[in-house]
């Protein structure tokens, strides 16, 4: 979550942790190329992450330190490495509970008030168990599920009833503002696309309440799932090291994803390297999507471009991916299971990151303990067999939490999910989302087929899996709308200065 910007002015570097003070002291000009990046219907693969969407803007490599010279000069240097994933869950599950617990200590040291999330899920229950021993009172929230399905609210009330310390805060399904709502209204950070913009407005109304309760900060239980979901890319690295176990879990890999033989063993012999996937990966963005009965071990999720981005987008995309190929010295990791990770937390940061921006702003600064440095490094140090086991849900944290979470609770065999919220969202802003397709500032650069995504945004959705390509795109134009109410604003006092 917290990441370091840098640039050059006047001859000398300067570095800020945010974008936002170096575009306006620099000057620097928006690059339409990285925006187009983040037209994709998921981030694009590392390392077009980390191209800021402002010329001349850089952004400093996660696993590396801006040391600054005397001089106005500068230079990233490494200091860190990614852990091997060769501990037995045995030996390693301690150190996992030790780097969360000491990640939510430092937050729940203080005293005063915290808040927390408890959505049922095992990764905010452990949260908020290792925050109701520290010296801080906590007050966990919860958003109460449209789906009556939704069994969120059951084992949310389980885990509370072990918390009797805690004040318990539910948001009634009718009372939180809707998904979609209020996409028009600018926002400050000009540094990139709020990633999360379908739930923008409630992210504003949790943070209003939750500060009005007395919170100082917010836990989230965000980065659970990239760190300790049982991936089915972990069998890629698991078949060639030990195949007999990989045959026994890629069974049960098979069964819930209904993957057929021969796709799965064509996915297994793929021995490509990071660059030529990539590379390969350019010739593909305007392929249907994959399905989740295609078996996929690729170094990244598949990179497809939506049917509303341009030919020209296309081609610029096309472009940089394939730069991109030619540039990339080495993965993250060697190995594609740990590169995935290690890609996915990273992506789950800078979107915490940009929600914090948001939320503090507001009075309820958000942190995620998953993201601390140390408790990645316990958590991708464990052996991908016991990683990833997909005969128990997250099965490291469920054995690192064993003495701090009531065991059913750790035991829940059910997920909930909320596509039932984003339909409403859909249906209820409807009109506000017509004219938000009104002249796009996407289409008039040349990106976006301003019709074409009207048609999709407004047309029918028979499963949820249709509908993320359409929030990177909706982000994108929020932002440039943005960018432009920011350029306003500020050019009578530039031209007076």
């Amino acid at each position: 979550m917290r990441q370091i910007f840098h640039t050059r002015v006047g001859g000398v570097t300067v570095a800020a942790n945010r974008a936002r003070p170096l575009v306006r002291l620099s000057g620097a000009e928006m690059d339409s190329g990285a925006l187009t990046l983040r037209l994709m219907g998921s981030p694009p693969p590392w390392p077009l992450t980390e191209r800021t969407l402002w010329q001349g803007v850089e952004r400093l490599a996660h696993d590396h330190y801006l040391e600054l010279s005397p001089t106005g000069s500068h230079q990233e240097v490494p200091w860190w490495t990614p852990p091997e994933p060769d501990v037995p869950l045995a030996a390693g599950k301690d150190a996992i509970r030790e780097a969360l617990a000491e990640a939510v200590g430092v937050r729940t040291h203080g005293g005063g008030t915290v808040s927390a999330d408890l959505s049922g899920g095992m990764d905010s229950t452990s949260v908020c168990f290792l925050a109701d021993q520290g010296s801080s009172r906590l007050l966990t929230t919860r958003w109460e599920g449209r789906d009556p399905s939704n069994d969120d609210g059951k084992w949310a009330s389980l885990a509370a009833e072990s918390l009797p310390d805690a004040h318990h805060h539910v948001f009634p399904h009718n009372l939180i503002p809707k998904c979609f709502s209020d996409l028009v209204s600018p926002t400050e950070d000009v540094e990139a696309p709020f990633e999360l913009i379908r739930t923008r407005a409630q992210l504003i109304h949790h943070a209003t309440t939750v500060s009005a309760l007395g919170s100082t900060l917010h836990l989230s239980g965000d980065g659970g799932d990239e760190l300790f979901y049982a991936l089915p890319i972990y069998q890629h690295s698991l078949a060639r090291a030990r195949p007999v176990t990989a045959f026994r879990q890629l069974r049960t890999h098979r069964a819930m994803y209904r993957w057929r033989r021969l796709p799965l063993l064509g996915a297994l012999r793929d021995n490509r390297s990071f660059t030529q996937w990539l590379g390969a990966a350019a010739d593909s963005l305007t392929a249907p999507p994959t399905r989740p009965t295609d078996p996929d071990f690729g170094w990244s999720s598949g990179m497809r471009v939506p049917g509303w981005v341009t030919e020209e987008g296309v081609r610029s995309i096309r472009r940089m991916v394939r730069q991109a190929a030619a540039n990339t010295p080495a993965p993250l990791a060697p190995l594609r299971g740990q590169h995935f990770a290690l890609e996915a937390a990273r992506n789950c940061g800078s979107a915490m990151r940009q929600a914090n921006d948001l939320t503090a702003r507001f009075g309820l600064p958000l942190h995620a303990p998953y993201l601390d440095d140390r408790v990645i490094e316990a958590a991708l140090s464990i052996r991908f067999a016991d990683r990833g086991d997909p005969g128990g849900y997250k099965p490291a944290l469920a054995a690192a939490m064993r003495d701090v979470v009531p065991q059913e609770v750790l035991g829940r065999p059910t997920k909930a999910e909320f596509s039932a919220e984003v339909y409403d969202g859909l249906r209820s802003n409807r009109s506000e989302l017509s004219a938000f397709c009104e002249d796009m500032r996407l289409a008039d650069l040349g990106l976006v087929d301003q019709d074409a995504f009207r048609s999709a945004l407004l047309g029918l959705h028979p499963v949820p899996r249709t509908l993320i390509p359409l929030e990177s795109t909706l982000a994108g134009e929020a932002w440039l709308r943005s960018v432009h109410s920011a350029d306003s604003a500020t050019a009578p006092a530039e031209g007076a200065r």
